[in-house]
């Protein structure tokens, strides 16, 4: 095992590596059921919504994600060169950053329905267009900020697409402003509800 080489790296230490990557695997997704199981008993036996909005974000742990995230674990062990041990570095935010964003996203909708539901007068729910663009812009936000960050620690110099994307959003506001106008107006009745 010590003299067999593959790829330059010794058989022994790719059995390390794979049985690091299968074990953390494991690991994680027993803690995220462990968690999820406390999470729903709580929630069943209350009325805490952030309980339930917490078991939901949970359960929407990507597989994917949590595998790469094994695997990254796992080339941690590995003899790697220098060259690549910078970019199995950045890998690592940008598999964290993914699950975040997913978490973040199930969080911002799952939030912002229970709040239009709860502010809601009647039965039937009245505030269907506020509740859809709020979570619209919402989620644009946090997946714009979400490829930012990765394109900014995979080595991307951001600083200029930030600053097409500021005059890009005048441009476009300076074009659409007759209908932004009747959107925001139409929003300020949704909200403040004046007949």
């Amino acid at each position: 095992f010590t003299d067999y080489l593959f790829l330059g790296i010794t058989l022994a230490n790719w059995i390390l590596a794979f049985s690091a990557s299968t074990l953390s695997f494991i690991l994680a997704r027993s803690a995220i059921g462990f968690v999820l199981k406390r999470s729903r008993a709580k929630a069943s036996n209350s009325e805490a919504h952030l309980t339930q909005i917490m078991v939901e974000v949970l359960s929407g742990t990507s597989n994917t994600l949590l595998l790469l995230g094994s695997i990254l674990i796992g080339v941690g062990f590995l003899d790697l060169p220098e060259r690549w041990l910078g970019r199995v570095s950045s890998l690592w935010f940008v598999v964290a950053a993914l699950q975040a964003g997913l978490w973040a996203n199930r969080a911002i909708a799952l939030a912002l329905s229970h709040y239009f539901l709860r502010h809601n007068a009647s039965e039937t729910f009245q505030g269907s267009a506020l509740a859809t663009l709020s979570l619209w812009g919402a989620k644009v936000f946090l997946w714009m900020v979400v490829l930012l960050a990765m394109l900014s620690n995979v080595g991307v110099n951001i600083t200029a697409f930030v600053a097409s994307l500021g005059v890009g959003g005048i441009a476009i506001a300076l074009a659409v402003q007759n209908i932004l106008g009747e959107v925001f107006a139409s929003l300020s009745i949704a909200v403040h509800k004046p007949f």
